[in-house]
Order: C-alpha cells, then structure tokens, then sequence
C-alpha cells in the first residue's frame, strides 16, 4: 500500500512481501527495529557516505527501474537507498 500527499510518499509493505524479493533485509520476528527505504537523487555519493556500514544486500538494479542497496546501520535498522535509474 502506497499513501501519498503533497511530495510525500509512504510505502507499507507487509514481511511477506519483503521475503519474496529481498529476504535479507528482513528483520528476526519481534527485532525492535524498522526498515526504512530512501531515494536518493545521487547513489554514487550515497555508497560513499555510508562507506563501512554492514551490507545487507548488494547493489542491484530492480525490475521497478531502481538502483538500490540495503545496510544496516549502526543501530540495527536496515535502510535501503535507491536511485530512479534512465529509462
């Protein structure tokens, strides 16, 4: 489910979808953490800022037309930063 108004853009996303296309980032049953994704208007400047963080799933180009990454950050939180890619 996607809500949106003025320029903002909520996606909820239930575990079930997660786990059919990116397993990985899916936090343990009852982690008290979120998942958060970004876009990001440029991903090579992105990569560099968050140099060090723990991966959780490789750049990829998805079939929605995004570049994207997933880390975890240094609380836990896993947070994926795309990029629209040329079309």
């Amino acid at each position: 489910m996607i809500l949106v108004k003025d320029r903002a853009e909520l996606m909820l996303q239930t575990r079930e979808s997660i786990r059919k296309d990116a397993p990985e980032t899916l936090p343990p049953e009852g982690a008290n953490v979120t998942s958060l994704f970004v876009e990001v208007d440029d991903f090579d400047d992105t990569l560099k800022r968050i140099e060090g963080w723990e991966i959780i799933l490789p750049e990829r180009a998805t079939w929605y037309g995004m570049r994207e990454i997933a880390v975890r950050e240094p609380s836990g939180h896993t947070v994926v930063f795309a990029m629209m890619v040329a079309k």
